[in-house]
């Protein structure tokens, strides 16, 4: 009987210990990481919305231009690729089990020539259009991106 009390004492103070480390916890995240906080209470913009703004703030206004000609310009290629994709190719996009590299890998093993071109040709289109932006930048622009996490020789992160 005693060792089934201590035992519940012992579950009582380690659920109360919880209980407080949890609190202090959300506490000091919503304090240290405010935008956490919004994205949990649904009131900010989310991360790389926020990100997206504070890098295009130091930009000219023909800097963004290009920037939005060139969403633009992938947006209109993305919706012409999509329209290409036979039933077997949008069921592998549609599928929730594989990962998106899974996705990816038997996506590109089922593109006809002619999707394969216009994956090539888009991919060599991106390539310029972001060396054209990495090439317009001045100086303190382009130390700016380097703290973002631009890599100036335009390959991912």
């Amino acid at each position: 009987m005693k060792t089934q009390i201590k035992f519940f004492a012992a579950a009582l103070f380690f659920m109360a210990s919880v209980t407080v480390a949890t609190a202090q916890t959300e506490e000091t995240t919503t304090a240290t990481y405010p935008v956490k906080a919004q994205l949990r209470d649904g009131s900010g913009a989310g991360t790389q919305a926020q990100m997206k703004g504070n890098a295009q703030a130091n930009l000219t206004e023909e800097q963004k231009a290009l920037v939005e000609q060139n969403r633009t310009n992938s947006a209109e290629y993305r919706d012409a690729f999509k329209a290409t994709l036979t039933e077997e190719q949008l069921a592998i996009v549609a599928n929730m089990e594989l990962t998106r590299d899974e996705k990816q890998a038997a996506l590109q093993a089922t593109f006809t020539d002619q999707q394969r071109e216009m994956y090539d040709t888009h991919q060599a289109l991106v390539a310029d259009q972001r060396q054209q932006l990495k090439g317009s930048l001045s100086e303190q622009q382009a130390g700016q991106a380097k703290q973002n996490g631009w890599k100036r020789s335009g390959g991912k992160k």
